[in-house]
This record gives C-alpha cells, structure tokens and sequence, in this order.
C-alpha cells in the first residue's frame, strides 16, 4: 500500500524493467520520498483529477487503475 488517507497528488511512471511501473506520493519536495513498484496501481477516492501526460481528465473520477504489460509497444502499420 502506497497510502491511506490523504495527499495532495500522487505520481505513476513506468520503468524499463519489470514489474513496469512505480509510484510515489507527491510531497511538494523536488523528490518523493518512497517510490512503490508494480504491476499495476489503483486509486479509490471521493475523487481525484487524474493528468496523463501533462493533459487533465474531462472530470473528477472515483477510481482509476494504471497497468503496465509485461511486452513492450509493437509498432503496428507501414514503416
């Protein structure tokens, strides 16, 4: 577990290795304390704005969840 109860933001990345992904809880310092690695990660709230890429979400959400699959990106079409 990441955290229970509240933060102010709350940072999912990738990693070149498995298991994929990493988390931290945002602490306004330049870098967070405790990273956590998975799989996956997944977010229950009353609700969050959740930003991918630098793009907020169309609203607040409840829940989200962040996978990371275990093969990379194929790329797909003419070259």
């Amino acid at each position: 577990m990441l955290f229970d109860g509240e933060v102010t933001g709350v940072r999912v990345e990738p990693t070149r290795q498995l298991p994929g992904l990493r988390a931290a809880v945002e602490t306004g310092r330049w870098r967070p304390r405790r990273w956590v690695a998975g799989r996956a990660a997944q977010l229950g709230t009353t609700g969050a704005q959740v930003v991918r890429d630098g793009a907020p979400g169309p609203r607040p959400v409840r829940r989200s969840t962040f996978y990371r699959h275990t093969q990379g990106w194929l790329r797909v079409g003419r070259r």
